[in-house]
């Protein structure tokens, strides 16, 4: 089945494009919210081919179809002319939103939605920072000059990546909370300015409207502007509800960065970085006392954290590692492994198995979790057959225990998949990259034996 005729599949399932009400996709998923959820037919969905589950969430049906998942999205698009970023008038959407939401999910389960969807637009500028870094980190240890113009280029155009993060960020959480972007920027740009940075590096006091302003620096910071953005949402509907139509465009904007700067010098970025530092020391104090601890939790319970989104609630603690000691070593090489594990344990699945068409399944996404998608596996192969899972569990925990025995450092932000070996090269520590080599090792083997062994009653007949 083409894309094309998939898409076209979907729209007929999904009751027509006329109960399509919004559509977006992200790597591997096509996402949509409808108008009439019984109209949707998830059997018929489930079964056709190159779709390998449904995730429902708050009343988003996300069909999980892999690395097509864009291609499909498009010519889902095409037919329905619903855009990412355009939703179908529905005066009721917002009740029957909010009465979904309340049926189905939690408060925590909708809180780790919005931070995921915050998180999920900044990762390929990640991934290419955290790529373009180890290119400058291979070339360092290679012998090429530091001070060679092309390695100084190189380097700040890395780090601006990960050093703008809160502006990127800003721009997610405004959108997801239906603020101005542009605004939410500016306030981002506040935290980073480099006059701002000037008077931190100085120490000497200053002050604003009177009051002593902390000096503290917020490049790579998240909680700070996550807390401003959310007083932004209020701030700027108050100003909105009392400015007269013919100013608003002029006013609206202009008094909310006036009201909202003074608050997020002086209380929000302080309370972000007090919650980020809290954070890192709880996390820290546990690595400290047991360092393989969390990555073998980690290694272990990715896959859980996936299924029920909630690892994206790790990605404060990455950030706030990197911007502190400039590496992790708690959680992101774990979450890495994992990956491997899923891989190995599929693989296992596609030798064991007598199923030409199980086979099929396992040996693609298996090479996918390698590579660093994991949610085809996951759902075609993982969920279904349930064996596979325990085996990518206790893969990926033992990988995850000896990373954590050996100190091993992830040094940059980018890839989850085998490539993502090279994020693991530092001077500083040479047994790093080969130790994180031994990890992948173990973990494909340990999850691909195990995976094969519980196979071998019915050799994964279904």
């Amino acid at each position: 089945m083409t894309n094309q005729e998939l898409a076209g599949r979907l729209v007929e399932l999904f009751g027509g494009k006329e109960n399509i009400k919004e559509l977006m996709h992200c790597q591997t998923r096509v996402r949509f919210r409808v108008f009439d959820e019984s109209k949707i037919d998830q059997d018929a969905i489930k079964a056709l081919p190159g779709v390998f589950g449904i995730v429902i969430k708050g009343g988003q049906y996300q069909v999980v179809v892999g690395g097509e998942a864009t291609n499909v999205y498009n010519e889902v698009a095409l037919i329905t002319g619903i855009g990412e970023d355009a939703k179908v008038d529905d005066p009721d959407a917002a009740a029957q939103d909010a009465g979904l939401g309340e049926k189905k999910e939690s408060v925590f389960g909708r809180v780790i939605d919005f931070i995921s969807n915050c998180f999920i637009p900044m990762i390929p500028a990640l991934v290419a920072a955290g790529m373009l870094k180890v290119v400058y980190s291979i070339a360092t240890i290679a012998g090429v000059p530091a001070e060679l113009g092309t390695m100084q280029i190189l380097n700040f155009v890395a780090d601006s990546g990960f050093y703008f993060i809160p502006i990127i960020l800003a721009n997610s959480v405004a959108k997801q909370l239906g603020c101005n972007q542009a605004v939410a920027m500016v306030l981002a740009g506040v935290l980073l300015h480099n006059n701002w940075r000037l008077i931190v590096a100085a120490g000497e006091p200053i002050d604003f409207f009177g009051l002593d302003v902390p000096l503290l620096n917020y490049n790579q910071t998240v909680v700070p502007i996550f807390l401003t953005i959310f007083f932004q949402k209020y701030v700027e509907k108050l100003i909105n509800k009392i400015t007269p139509s013919v100013l608003k465009s002029v006013f609206v904007p202009f008094l909310t960065v006036l009201v909202i700067a003074p608050f997020e010098l002086l209380v929000f970025g302080p309370i972000g970085e007090y919650v980020s530092s809290v954070l890192s020391y709880a996390v820290n104090a546990i690595y400290a006392v047991a360092p393989w601890l969390l990555p073998m939790i980690a290694g272990g319970l990715t896959p859980i954290l996936v299924m029920t989104g909630t690892h994206h609630a790790m990605t404060p603690i990455i950030y706030t590692n990197f911007a502190a000691f400039g590496y992790d070593a708690t959680i992101y090489p774990g979450m890495f492994l994992s990956n491997i594990a899923q891989g190995g344990a599929t693989l296992g699945v596609a030798v064991r198995t007598a199923n030409k068409n199980t086979r099929s399944i396992a040996a693609s996404t298996g090479l996918s979790c390698i590579l660093g998608i994991t949610e085809p596996a996951l759902y075609g192969t993982e969920l279904r057959l349930k064996r596979p899972l325990y085996a990518a569990l206790i893969g990926g925990a033992v990988g995850g225990l000896y990373v954590g025995l050996m100190n091993v450092r992830c040094m940059v932000l980018g890839n989850l998949g085998i490539f993502g070996i090279v994020q693991y090269i530092t001077s500083d520590y040479p047994m790093n990259i080969v130790h994180i080599c031994i990890a992948v090792l173990i973990t494909l083997v340990v999850s691909f034996v195990v995976s094969f062994l519980l196979g071998a009653s019915d050799k994964y007949a279904e």
